[in-house]
């Protein structure tokens, strides 16, 4: 199951620090895409360790509450005070004291929590005080949610009829645009609850219509691009990209 695909995922990055798990065998189905859902926990987890000091502990557990299957991972590490709670999921927003790691990017609970709201669910960071660890919370509806609609943006008609496959197997539904200015008109009619765009479109470059489509889009954006150099990934997420994805790619 997805938990014990990131408590696996995550061994390596334990080393000596002790990982409490705390999972009821007895948790409801939920109604997810398991990949993308494996990477928000792992997120979150990666996070915990990173803040974690040497021969430390983080908790991992569920519960199920009313309509609702919250995840908790704690760590053991310096917390958070309160008026900083909402910052950790801002995009680049980084922590440095006392980490045991480099610094971040600040990209993991970001994602983490597009990842959790696109599913219809919450992240948040609760019970946390300076020097006293912090829990991190995502919390995931139990009731089936509405159709998730997909916006893809990409000039290739293969790589629109792989995704269409793909995502269509695990019940999204599919918009397709082959350049910029289909793209904004279906992103403006349909606020689709996530896009995924190409940057080299026939139209318009990528970075720009970004742009663009922030100026009326507040869903989770995602880019495809067989463009892999450093400042074109920086640039994107600076310009409201969620999360980057390289050329060739596979399903998962």
């Amino acid at each position: 199951d997805i938990i014990s695909v990131v408590i696996r995922r995550s061994r390596p990055l334990l080393k000596d620090i002790e990982l409490k798990i705390d999972i009821p065998p007895t948790l409801p189905l939920l109604h997810v895409h398991p990949a993308l859902i494996e990477q928000a926990l792992f997120n979150v987890l990666e996070n915990a360790v990173r803040f974690s000091p040497a021969n430390g502990r983080i908790w991992l557990e569920a519960m199920h509450v009313e309509n609702w299957l919250h995840i908790d991972v704690c760590d053991s590490g310096p917390g958070i005070a309160e008026d900083k709670r909402e910052q950790v999921f801002d995009m680049f927003h980084t922590f440095s004291h006392g980490d045991q790691y480099a610094a971040g990017t600040g990209l993991g609970l970001a994602i983490c929590r597009s990842i959790i709201a696109a599913h219809g669910g919450k992240t948040s960071v609760e019970d946390s005080a300076p020097g006293e660890g912090a829990r991190v919370r995502m919390s995931l509806p139990l009731t089936a949610p509405s159709a998730t609609h997909v916006l893809i943006i990409d000039d290739e008609p293969q790589i629109r009829r792989f995704l269409t496959i793909c995502l269509g197997s695990q019940g999204y539904q599919l918009l397709e645009a082959e350049d910029a200015r289909q793209g904004l008109q279906q992103a403006a009619l349909h606020q689709p609850d996530l896009v995924i765009m190409d940057l080299g479109l026939p139209d318009m470059d990528g970075q720009v219509l970004l742009q663009q489509l922030r100026e009326f889009y507040k869903g989770p954006v995602i880019v495809l691009s067989v463009r892999n150099g450093e400042k074109d990934k920086v640039l994107a997420l600076d310009n409201g990209a969620n999360d980057y994805v390289e050329k060739p790619f596979g399903a998962n």
